[in-house]
């Protein structure tokens, strides 16, 4: 289950970075199935990993002002320094993805040209990679077929063979060339319709192992047992961190021990672990209760006593109670590196989701919620905004108000969310939640307008956790509010935009942050 998952992350990620407003380019996709194609025919033990370096071999452009596949012409890319980095970025982020280390160095040289025009470094000849060269084949033919119409085999081998001894080797325009005369492969590369199939058949048919030594997130307590006293606050370090890694001395003043972008989003899970999933006698409904519209007694509100443990679902969300306690670490891995990229595409969102995520911890860890409704949580936190990748930057950084049609776009990315979380099998349960982070408590949100209980529980915590972070981040419509600014609007805001109960929680566990402390943006993304 896990390794499909790992496999299924990677192919979502792809298709998130091919979003482009109203439509998606499958330019990664494409690539990916032709290099692996090439790959069978010239080096068969290169065909999966160059399948998953081809879909996400772009990574690394995911800031520019257009999508790449908009500067198809040597010239241009190499006028644009941002294009000239992309290469390097996107090495840089493979290379954090367990099992696809080895193909990152054959996708930073993916623009080199056999004749010694391209870039990085102007390589040349056989001192470019056979799987560099394949991948630089499988780009350039999809750029080609997005610039001609209604081409046909015979069109496309005379421009595969007019790229001989400039972009391609003799040895790469050949196979290229035979592929195209297949016909039923060709036709169906153009057929958006058939891409969808063809991805799921290549993934089957290029599995990529998780790695051995990438282990499994084993929890340090058992998920029902909490240490003696008082459930531990945010000030005395971190809820989430196991008992031995608290603060024990009060002597100077405590910090979070919450790292973010340092691998311990983790630590939650590692804590919950292992989920009790439900009985084989567990009724259709307990079975199937995932984060979508609440029963009276999985969504009480709080007790008259004020004990915030009454949220707690007594269904977990993770539907076999398996998935995320005992998550491989490259599965966690890859999650983490997808929240990333999707931030990466705006300079002022760095580290956006991994902030959503901290605080919508912190207000599950004050209601007491369950260790599946953690680890739900948090995934669904990590990738909340994977839709947001296909609202044009210009929309996004714009300082003033947005006009009618600019709001109605930016308003179409939790849908996004909701279908590239649906192409991933084991986390189509969370679609909704991670979808739901724009929804108001009094129906006026979107993108299905719910009110109240109709809103997935999680998704109401994460839509507090989202306007804070938006509220205390600096944007290019807004300058950065205190805590104290924000928590008074979301105090305002209840029953309203927020659940009020959830509201008047989030006074206590946010009170006395210090935001300024996570920023940060990936290494790769300096």
């Amino acid at each position: 289950m896990q390794a499909k998952l790992f496999q299924q992350l990677l192919t979502a990620l792809a298709l998130v970075l091919d979003l482009e407003e109203h439509r998606k380019l499958y330019h990664g996709w494409r690539v990916g199935l032709v290099a692996a194609h090439l790959g069978r025919a010239l080096w068969p033990e290169g065909a999966a990993p160059l399948f998953y370096g081809g879909i996400l071999h772009d990574l690394g452009a995911i800031g520019l002002e257009d999508h790449i596949i908009h500067y198809p012409e040597l010239a241009d890319q190499l006028s644009r320094p941002e294009i000239l980095a992309h290469t390097e970025r996107s090495a840089a982020i493979l290379s954090l993805i367990p099992g696809l280390e080895g193909i990152a160095p054959d996708v930073r040289d993916h623009h080199q040209w056999w004749n010694g025009r391209g870039f990085p470094g102007g390589k040349k000849g056989a001192a470019i990679s056979l799987g560099a060269q394949i991948l630089r084949a499988a780009d350039a033919f999809d750029l080609w077929l997005r610039q001609s119409h209604d081409v046909s085999p015979p069109q496309a081998i005379n421009f595969v063979k007019s790229r001989r001894n400039l972009e391609f080797s003799p040895l790469i325009t050949d196979a290229l060339a035979a592929m195209v005369a297949r016909e039923d492969v060709y036709e169906a590369l153009l057929s958006e319709g058939r891409l969808d199939g063809l991805i799921r058949e290549e993934m089957a048919r290029s599995p990529l192992p998780l790695p051995a030594t990438a282990g499994v997130l084993q929890p340090d307590q058992p998920a029902d047992s909490e240490p003696p006293g008082p459930r531990p606050r945010f000030e005395d370090g971190f809820a989430g961190l196991p008992p031995n890694r608290r603060r024990d001395s009060e002597a100077e003043a405590p910090k979070p021990h919450f790292q973010i972008g340092q691998a311990d989003l983790s630590i939650v899970r590692r804590r919950a672990s292992p989920v009790q999933g439900p009985s084989a006698s567990s009724s259709p409904a307990e079975r199937t209760w995932l984060g979508e519209r609440p029963s009276p007694q999985s969504d009480p509100g709080p007790s008259p006593s004020g004990d915030h443990r009454a949220f707690s679902s007594p269904q977990p969300l993770d539907p076999d109670g398996l998935l995320f306690s005992r998550m491989n670490v490259a599965v966690d891995r890859v999650i983490r590196v997808f929240a990333q990229v999707i931030d990466a595409k705006h300079s002022y969102t760095a580290g956006h989701s991994e902030r959503v995520t901290l605080y919508g911890l912190l207000l599950a860890e004050e209601l007491g919620l369950a260790p599946a409704q953690l680890n739900t949580l948090t995934v669904a936190s990590l990738l909340h905004d994977a839709g947001k990748v296909a609202v044009p930057r210009k929309i996004l950084d714009k300082p003033a108000r947005l006009d009618e049609a600019e709001r109605a776009i930016i308003q179409t990315h939790p849908a996004y969310t909701i279908e590239i979380l649906s192409t991933i099998d084991d986390l189509r349960f969370l679609a909704a939640i991670a979808g739901g982070h724009h929804e108001r408590y009094d129906g006026r949100g979107y993108p299905h307008a719910l009110a109240r209980q109709d809103i997935p529980f999680l998704a109401r915590i994460m839509a507090i956790a989202d306007a804070f972070d938006a509220m205390t981040s600096h944007r290019p419509y807004q300058k950065n509010r205190t805590v104290a600014e924000a928590l008074a609007i979301i105090a305002k805001g209840a029953g309203t935009q927020f659940d009020p109960d959830l509201a008047e929680v989030a006074q206590g566990a946010y009170h006395g942050l210090e935001p300024d402390q996570y920023r940060w943006k990936p290494a790769w993304a300096s």
